[in-house]
């Protein structure tokens, strides 16, 4: 399993899986500027981050208001 593999799994069970969304949401970011500084332009694996990020960020509203009133 890839490293982008095992990101990918954290992401889309971030609304499963009992994680703090901010982590997730910096991981992604994260794997974001590595595709930036390295350059790599794959347009399906471009769209897929960018779904995944889209997913991610409206988990993360709700799992942060979650957190917030603990």
């Amino acid at each position: 399993m890839t490293r982008l593999d095992v990101i990918k799994d954290r992401f889309e069970n971030v609304a499963r899986v009992d994680i703090d969304p901010r982590q997730a949401w910096q991981d992604i970011n994260i794997l974001l500027e590595e595709i930036h500084e390295r350059d790599i332009i794959i347009s399906d694996f471009r769209e897929q981050i960018i779904e995944l990020k889209k997913k991610l960020s409206e988990d993360c509203q709700c799992k942060i208001k979650k957190y917030r009133n603990k």
